[in-house]
């Protein structure tokens, strides 16, 4: 009799259940009862925005299982990520080979790459991995003019080993020779492509051949020109390429086809449009060009930390804090002294500086200041104007960073906050707050925010998340649809 008793309450109870989904079934306004969960049960929520509809919600409870991302590069149309583990991943456009799958078909999805891998560089369409190993391997488009190194011409849809024992790779910024210089861990510098490498001629080299010795840092040339500067291990100054002293100041050969040596005891050195600029080791700064007049070093100040060039515009960071400028100031283009006059040698532009983004300056209080700004790029004060002095645009700022027409600042709390014009062109960002509006002033994007990368942002659990034009699959959430605020991209 217990044990059909036991039954029999057993048949009771599912029947009683049954009666109740489907009253709930019928009724959708009707609450589910469920019991409440034990602690042991009880799970810590991840760090995700909180949802705005139902569905994100539900999104939310599915994306549970993702691999961690230490860093990711977005390059135009295209995106890796490296993982935690040293994983690299690839998706969007994969017009010759680009991604290195192995295929040339698009991505809307991350796919795995390679594995071990450190650290990630593009030059047009033609790729580069560093390893853990130091080994160096390159993949995509692949010809005479932009050679990838293999000694070949052949376009590598996968990766292909280049050459081992590498400390870092450098490519010039703007200029119109297309060369590729390597220094390895024995601090030698090696280059190829086609331009002005250094080797003593300007042929085309499909493979590494060796420049110079001893390199302690290559200088990236942020401007038009076609000029390479090394600082060696012992603090001299070299240089090759297109000779600034020669084109303004008719001094010299106009370009240098090996280096030459050019100064002592050097620490940092920053290219300019017409000028260069050299920090020596007791802090002082120098300068050879249009502006000097001479092919000789010539002294502008004392205890400077960093130079920063900008088009025509120059700006020194003294080590008491405070930011110093000169160069050809407009009202397009302001120097930000409050003037619209030129400066043939520094002036003062404001105090107490921690770090100089562009024409944005983040002061020791972790406000950010702004001059400048244009329709197109707002500088963030609430307003279109252009400002030809340094204006307050917000507080508790950890970090800025940079596009066509949007820009965003990590605060000090790990939030995104971000602000710009709405995109003009496919190259062009959208915000990510969900509008395609132009903000004026910074609006707020995410929380828990540990990096941010163009169009992406690494949370501080290590997810990725992604936004703006995807019509090459490039956002990487597996669709092609244009997504205005963020959506996560699971990596698995």
């Amino acid at each position: 009799m217990k044990k059909f008793a036991t039954t029999t309450q057993t048949i009771i109870l599912a029947i009683a259940m049954i009666f109740a989904l489907t009253a709930c079934s019928e009724n959708e306004a009707a609450p589910a009862v469920t019991p409440a969960p034990t602690p042991a049960a009880t799970q810590t929520p991840t760090s995700t925005p909180e949802p705005t509809s139902a569905l994100e919600s539900e999104e939310e409870e599915i994306i549970e299982s993702f691999t961690p991302i230490k860093s990711v590069f977005p390059t135009g149309d295209r995106s890796f990520a490296i993982d935690a583990d040293g994983g690299l991943w690839a998706w969007g456009n994969n017009e010759h080979g680009a991604l290195g799958d192995g295929t040339t078909e698009t991505r809307l999805s991350p796919v795995y790459i390679m594995g071990d891998v450190v650290e990630i560089y593009s030059k047009g369409s033609s790729f580069y991995a560093i390893k853990n190993d130091r080994s160096l391997w390159a993949w995509g488009n692949n010809s005479e003019s932009a050679p990838l190194g293999d000694g070949s011409t052949e376009i590598h849809l996968t990766p292909v080993h280049i050459m081992d024992d590498v400390d870092s790779i450098h490519f010039p910024s703007l200029s119109d020779y297309d060369t590729r210089f390597i220094i390895k861990t024995d601090r030698s510098l090696w280059a190829w492509g086609y331009g002005y490498t250094g080797y003593g001629t300007i042929e085309t080299h499909l493979s590494p051949v060796h420049i110079i010795d001893d390199v302690l840092s290559y200088v990236r040339d942020n401007t038009i020109n076609d000029s390479h500067h090394v600082i060696k291990t012992d603090g001299s100054l070299w240089g090759w390429g297109y000779n600034i002293a020669s084109n303004f100041c008719n001094i010299g050969n106009l370009w240098r086809v090996s280096p030459v040596y050019i100064a002592d005891d050097v620490i940092d050195v920053k290219p300019g449009i017409h000028d260069l600029f050299v920090i020596r080791s007791d802090r002082s700064l120098w300068e050879i060009g249009l502006s000097s007049n001479s092919a000789d070093l010539v002294l502008i100040m004392e205890n400077v930390t960093e130079v920063v060039t900008r088009g025509a515009l120059n700006y020194a960071i003294k080590t008491d804090g405070s930011l110093w400028g000169w160069g050809i100031n407009s009202e397009s283009a302001p120097l930000g002294d409050g003037t619209t006059e030129n400066r043939v040698s520094p002036v003062r532009i404001m105090d107490d500086v921690d770090a100089l983004y562009g024409t944005f300056v983040k002061k020791t209080d972790g406000s950010l200041w702004g001059w400048g700004g244009t329709a197109r790029q707002p500088l963030g004060d609430g307003t279109a104007e252009t400002r030809i002095s340094p204006v307050h645009v917000v507080d508790n700022v950890d970090s800025l960073r940079g596009g066509m027409n949007c820009l965003y600042i990590i605060k000090t709390d790990g939030s995104l906050w971000g602000w710009g014009s709405t995109p003009e062109s496919a190259w062009h960002s959208y915000l990510g707050d969900g509008t395609n509006e132009t903000r004026l002033s910074p609006v707020h994007i995410m929380d828990n925010v540990d990096s941010a990368f163009g169009r992406f942002v690494i949370k501080t659990d290590g997810s990725l998340w992604g936004w703006g034009n995807n019509e090459h699959g490039q956002v990487g959430d597996g669709t092609t649809e244009l997504h205005l605020s963020p959506v996560q991209i699971i990596i698995n």
